[in-house]
């Protein structure tokens, strides 16, 4: 009787090893470059993880201060630097350059899997597709083009785990721990823009389920309302509490580090992008990989958020399917279209910079606290590439199913060959 227990672990294992071996061989090209790095920021992040190592292993002491730059700065303040997070152990085993390309292995991982789980568990979506639209999300430009000198922008890779115990409090026993320590490790290894834009992500879908809730205007539908919002307010409560236990006191450093150290330069007008641009640069692969332009003040590198034409297509058709039975979306859709649409609309009009002066969601936006100091408009777009992505998860129809599959495949394999070289 133990054996079959036993053969199921054996083949859960095995296959979490195989489509984990898949990620590996895209990583590959950079983990066998040794200690060699890109231009980039990774020189500067690499050297705060080298000044822990230091600090910790020759010094044994706690990594308060940074002493090999500029005279000595802080170090444990740093929002870009994290003392708790996925490549501190690996830079303590590895050395800091190796230990730094195996955590961005290790993020490509957390992400893969957290979309993945995120899919299949909340959305609904057939295995085949979820996977599929998994590897999509961890090939594409914003991860690969960005590694060599964004390992803060990596991060993002637990937002899935965040938006599924969020998804799932009120079916998965413990959610509100589960996510209370996913969004705690985040703002621990990075404080910085990915975290505050997941936050902000996070914060928008909670807005919108809620008013879902709260607009529903059947009498028979109160109790069930009022038993959800209880519901949520605990929720909250425990999170938010266990959440500010965790993290207050880093929080507390860095807020301090920002007024003490501000940024010294003036920060650059967003002028648009337009919303030419910005489509491709999420669906147009001549100029991902053929044109590097400048667009508005910062390189492609920065506005790309590439996912394939091919997944471009495999959306058109969930669109159709969505136009054909929009009062019928329960029947099709595991997640709203409407809130989907909703988001990417708000993500592209962010992504756009300032394309009508002040009063542009984007300049609306740095009126707020944090938001004030954050730069480059079109990292937004980013946020569009994952609601397509949503968009084709939600569908749970079989109307096309098999082209669309074919489509994510083709996808893979696109994104796969183009972008393992930039990684």
């Amino acid at each position: 009787m133990l054996r079959y227990p036993k053969l199921r672990v054996v083949k859960s294992l095995g296959f979490f090893l195989l489509l984990s071996s898949v990620v590996v061989l895209f990583c590959l090209g950079f983990l066998l470059t040794g200690k060699k790095v890109a231009p980039g920021d990774a020189d500067y992040l690499i050297q705060t993880y080298e000044a822990m190592r230091r600090t910790i292993l020759e010094f044994h002491q706690f990594p308060w201060w940074n002493p090999w730059v500029s005279g000595g700065v802080p170090l444990f303040a740093n929002p870009q630097f994290g003392l708790i997070s996925l490549q501190t152990p690996f830079v303590l085993f590895f050395g800091s350059i190796m230990g730094y390309k195996v955590a961005v292995v290790g993020y490509f991982l957390v992400g893969f899997w957290g979309f993945r789980q995120l899919y299949i568990r909340a959305f609904k979506t057939p295995v085949l597709t979820a996977t599929l639209l998994a590897y999509i999300w961890t090939f594409g430009t914003f991860l690969t083009q960005r590694t060599s000198g964004h390992l803060t922008f990596l991060v993002i890779q637990f937002f899935p785990w965040a938006l599924l115990y969020y998804l799932e409090r009120h079916r998965v026993k413990r959610a509100w721990l589960k996510f209370s320590l996913v969004i705690s490790l985040m703002a621990l290894s990075a404080a910085h823009n990915t975290t505050v834009m997941s936050y902000f992500v996070l914060a928008l879908i909670v807005a919108l389920s809620l008013g879902r809730v709260v607009m529903q205007k059947k009498d028979e539908y109160v109790t069930l309302q009022l038993r959800i919002l209880r519901s949520d307010f605990i929720f909250w409560i425990k999170a938010g509490g266990l959440f500010i236990l965790l993290t207050g006191y880093r929080l507390f450093f860095t807020l301090q580090y920002l007024k003490d150290f501000p940024r010294a330069e003036i920060l650059t007008t967003e002028g648009s992008i337009g919303p030419l641009n910005a489509v491709l640069s999420i669906f147009g692969p001549l100029i991902q990989f053929e044109n590097s332009p400048r667009i508005s003040n910062w390189s492609w590198l920065e506005t790309s958020a590439y996912i394939s034409i091919f997944t471009f297509f495999a959306a058109l058709l969930v669109l159709v399917v969505f136009v054909r039975e929009r009062k019928r979306t329960i029947k099709f859709f595991s997640f709203s279209p409407y809130v989907l649409s909703s988001l990417f609309i708000t993500f592209f009009l962010l992504g756009l910079g300032n394309f009508i002066g002040i009063l542009s969601p984007y300049s609306l936006l740095r009126v707020l606290p944090v938001f004030s100091s954050m730069r480059v408009a079109v990292r937004w777009l980013a946020w569009c590439s994952i609601i397509v992505l949503f968009f084709i998860a939600a569908y749970k129809g079989k109307q096309y199913r098999r082209i669309i599959n074919v489509l994510l495949v083709l996808a893979c394999a696109e994104l796969f060959w183009y972008c393992r070289p930039y990684l």
